[in-house]
Order: C-alpha cells, then structure tokens, then sequence
C-alpha cells in the first residue's frame, strides 16, 4: 500500500543538491517556488510537486483517504539516487542553460 506524506527536510535537501548540481544554481528552488513536495512510498518513493489548491485538498482527506495520483510527477527516490522524470525536465528546461 502506497502512504502519502510531506517530503521530509532531509529528503528535500538531498533533492535540492541533485538538482542544482546538474542543472544549475537555484534551479531546484526556482522549480519548486509554486508546489509543495509530497512523497508517495511504498516499494520506493516517488516525489510530486503539488499546486497549493491540492495540498489544501490533500490536508482534508489525509488519514481519512488515500490518493491515487497526486500533481506532477518530479520523480523517485531510489537507494540514495533521484531519478527524474520527464515531466520535472519540462519544468526545468525553463530555468537551466543545460541541455535538458
């Protein structure tokens, strides 16, 4: 069964680093400036970033529902490596000079 929570400081920090070191200083907060980070864990963790309309959404049901899917896919949590997905690369491609 999959549990929905907030990212944890660690965590984001871990992602924060990643991030920026591939992409570019500040690009993580940049990308993440309008959403809240949400783990979805079960046999790994997936990562989502998560409009502020939703998280209120979220903060309602939590504990009472499960979600199925939740705001955009950023990516997972793998044996201490982020695997990112496409659809954070369009994101990211706004804020970085890398090629994406």
């Amino acid at each position: 069964m999959v549990k929905f929570r907030f990212i944890s400081p660690s965590e984001e920090r871990f992602i924060q680093k990643d991030i920026n070191s591939k992409f570019g200083a500040r690009v993580f907060e940049k990308v993440k400036n309008n959403y809240q980070l949400i783990v979805a864990e079960g046999k790994w963790k997936s990562i989502f970033l998560v409009p502020p309309q939703i998280v209120k959404i979220f903060n309602i049901i939590k504990g009472k529902d499960t979600p199925i899917f939740i705001g955009i896919h950023f990516g997972d949590l793998l044996k201490n490596q982020f695997k990112i997905q496409i659809a954070a690369l369009e994101l990211i491609s706004e804020y970085t000079k890398k090629y994406v």
